[in-house]
């Protein structure tokens, strides 16, 4: 115990935590148990839809939890009652033992010092006119003075100025035994000492706290100091004992040892004197913050409770106490931990559930007995009914032979129901043959109908594929017609204005292709046309863009998340690819080759605007493509018009924009 009372509480309450918690606990169970039978009372009437689960469906389970309700309550009543007499009659005879030792151990410590400062006075009037005497017969009185008192330690007399004019001590010899002699001590060893101060001012007996003297064994001693009056009735001088505090311990040791219970013997200035063997306390250890005397004391007879930490490991317990103050103003305590007093209950708890299991043991025997009876013949009759086959080739239903008088009427109902139900099943079965028979023969007509009817729907849906396919193709070159143009355009610009994305288009012409066909003939302008439509699409390439044939020679193609800059490099790939398909144009006016005009625009799409602007500047760039020579790339934005420069100056390292 590192620190003695450190959170010292004076109350009159006392108790222990889990016997409490195990008593609240078996209550909790008492209220919860009543409180499942109440619903059960109520569970045909009043217990609400989402609660009926807490009613078991079989009646097997019902009547055992009915018995067993039954038996656990009373059972949980009576050991909750012994239980908790139990614990009050163990926490009262603590406190009995705790009240009755204190009182003797305080009993016995003021006599054993009224017995010292009896016979220290008695030996001062021994000295009287001789006390100035300071030769060797002084202190031969003192030794035999001092044999006759062999619970001192250090006995010695003194001057009224402080000077030790003799002194004896007891001493232990090689053989073990106490003897009594004289030593010489320094003349100044008491100077300022209440034990030689006190008794000169006031006249009588002074007993002092625990002190530590050179020339005592103990760890702490006290000391008492008895004036010496001359004849003249002068005190002239002290007579001073030192005793060890052994006696105390003879005292109370039997009683700890007995009871458990430790002790512990307190001075006026808050130090031990005396603490018993296991009570985690050291002689001279010093309380005087954490004692009894900074809180308000209850007063003998009292109990009170406290924690304390308890051995090296500083863990803290709880402790029941109570206390003496002695005449002199010394305290002694009793207490004892409340984990002894927990086990002792345990054992006691421990008797009183095992008695409990057994009874509840042997009451769900007999419930389940009991419930046998009961719930046996209507669990055959249930097997009977459930057996029941609809073919008629179940056996007559019997009853078992210890089956109640009631139970016995439902299997003759039962059996009456039987015959009935066969002769009614012959008839039923030649009806439900012939039934079958008609039902055979429209399930192939309804096969049949079903089979053709799936085959006219694949055609169908076929051919909506190919109507949507043609529908949304160009016949002649493969590529998107104008109307899936009209609708891709209009999703691509709903989804760039949702991201923020730029939109851009490129209409494409075919410079001169009225010519061309005049003069090799519309087949060779249908083969011109596939081909430059084929170099458009491997130019663009990615699977999110478009490309469209527009109308006549005009090709359009739409590019998602694609800038100007963007959209005009794509433009002259698409440019340079037709240009080096070689096709001839001997009517051209400007190349000797099919050549196509390339207007681009690009818009980052707003609520405001429409796709239809972005196809006029396209559309307007694609002219000014051809103005400016044809076989060109143009562009038009709302920021500035110019034709893209394919061919780089000298000393230029990339396309420019004029």
């Amino acid at each position: 115990m590192n620190s003695m009372l450190p959170e010292f509480s004076a109350t009159t309450e006392f108790g222990l935590d889990w016997p409490t918690w195990i008593t609240a606990g078996g209550f909790i169970l008492f209220c919860l148990l009543g409180l499942y039978a109440a619903m059960l009372l109520a569970a045909g009437k009043y217990l609400p839809e989402r609660l009926r689960f807490l009613q078991l469906p079989g009646l097997r389970g019902r009547l055992l939890v009915g018995f067993m309700l039954a038996a656990m309550l009373p059972a949980i009543s009576l050991a909750l009652v012994l239980s908790e007499r139990a614990a009050n009659q163990r926490m009262e005879h603590t406190a009995t033992i705790l009240i009755s030792q204190a009182a003797s151990i305080a009993g016995l410590s003021d006599f054993f010092l009224r017995r010292y400062i009896g016979d220290l006075t008695e030996s001062a009037l021994q000295f009287g006119s001789d006390f100035e005497n300071t030769d060797d017969g002084l202190a031969s009185r003192l030794l035999e003075l001092h044999r006759g008192q062999p619970g001192l330690a250090l006995m010695l007399i003194a001057d009224d100025n402080g000077r030790i004019l003799a002194s004896t001590k007891l001493t232990a010899t090689k053989n073990g035994e106490q003897q009594v002699r004289i030593v010489p001590l320094p003349d100044r060893l008491l100077d300022g000492q209440r034990i030689l101060t006190e008794p000169l001012a006031t006249g009588a007996a002074y007993l002092s706290d625990g002190i530590r003297h050179p020339h005592v064994a103990a760890t702490i001693a006290a000391a008492i100091s008895v004036p010496i009056a001359d004849g003249t009735h002068r005190i002239a001088g002290v007579l001073i004992g030192f005793f060890d505090l052994g006696d105390f311990s003879r005292a109370q040791t039997p009683l700890i040892n007995r009871t458990g219970i430790h002790s512990v013997l307190l001075d006026r200035s808050g130090t031990v004197l005396f603490a018993s063997e296991h009570s985690g306390l050291q002689m001279a250890q010093d309380l005087t913050n954490r004692s009894v005397l900074s809180v308000p004391f209850p007063g003998p007879g009292k109990l009170f409770t406290f924690a304390a930490a308890v051995g090296q490991s500083g863990k803290t317990g709880r402790f029941l106490a109570t206390g003496h103050t002695l005449r002199n103003g010394w305290q002694v305590f009793l207490y004892r931990p409340l984990d002894d007093l927990a086990l002792a209950l345990f054992d006691e708890y421990g008797v009183a559930l095992a008695w409990l299991a057994g009874a509840l043991l042997i009451s769900i025997c007999l419930a389940l007995a009991t419930v046998r009876g009961l719930s046996g013949p209507l669990e055959a009759l249930d097997d009977s009914v459930r057996n029941f086959d609809l073919n008629m080739n179940q056996k007559t239903p019997l009853p078992p032979p210890d089956a109640p008088r009631e139970v016995l009427t439902v299997f003759a109902h039962l059996a009456s129901l039987d015959t009935r139900l066969r002769t009614t099943y012959r008839k039923l079965r030649a009806s439900v043959q012939q039934g079958e028979k008609i039902r055979g023969e429209l399930i192939y007509v309804i096969a049949n109908r079903e089979k053709e009817i799936e085959q006219r729907t694949l055609e169908l849906r076929e051919a909506n594929e190919t109507l949507e396919q043609l529908s949304r193709e160009d016949s002649l070159t493969g590529l998107a017609n104008r109307r899936w143009f009209a609708q891709f355009l209009t999703r691509a610009w709903q989804g760039a204005l949702r991201e923020g994305q730029p939109v851009c288009i490129l209409i494409i012409d075919i410079d001169d292709f009225k010519a061309y066909n005049d003069h090799y003939g519309h087949q060779n302008g249908d083969r011109c046309l596939k081909l430059v439509a084929e170099a458009i699409q491997h130019t663009v390439g990615r699977a999110s863009d478009l490309v469209s044939r527009y109308g006549g020679e005009e090709f359009v193609v739409v590019l998602g998340n694609t800038p100007l800059e963007g959209g005009l490099k794509i433009a002259e790939q698409i440019r340079v690819a037709v240009e080096g398909l070689g096709i001839p144009h001997q009517s051209a006016k400007c190349h000797p080759c099919v050549t196509i005009s390339i207007g681009v625009t690009s818009a980052l799409p707003t609520r405001d605007t429409q796709p239809e602007t972005v196809l006029v500047a396209a559309d307007r760039a694609m002219y000014n493509a051809k103005n400016d020579g044809k076989n060109k790339v143009a562009y038009s934005t709302t920021a500035r018009t110019g034709t893209f420069q394919a061919l780089c100056l000298p000393g230029d390292a990339t396309p420019r924009l004029s």
